[in-house]
């Protein structure tokens, strides 16, 4: 009967292409473009970068009032990009995400 390596899974989700890291402890993480897959060290696939967003106060040429977005945006220059005719004034911190890239 043969046994896995320990690090089997990790390994072939390396091979189909995956970036993986290592760590000694679990806190600090580290690229490792060619993993030994040493007994000792930790692997996992690396995270996908995460994007902060928030809820914009906008104003609009037509309404008097500021308004409040109901989609997240990662910038004003985003939020520009898709409402050319309106204002962005500030992102509203308490409404904060974030999501993956």
């Amino acid at each position: 009967m043969c046994n896995k390596h320990k690090h089997y899974d990790m390994i072939i989700t390396w091979a189909n292409g995956h970036k993986i890291q290592y760590s000694r402890n679990k806190e600090y993480w580290a690229d490792d473009l060619n993993p030994t897959w040493e007994h000792t060290c930790y692997y996992r696939v690396k995270p996908k970068p995460k994007v902060k967003k928030w809820q914009l106060v906008f104003s609009s040429p037509i309404e008097t009032k500021l308004q409040v977005t109901g989609a997240h945006f990662s910038s004003f220059e985003e939020f520009n990009r898709i409402y050319p005719d309106l204002k962005a004034i500030q992102n509203i911190d308490s409404t904060m995400i974030e999501v993956e890239e």
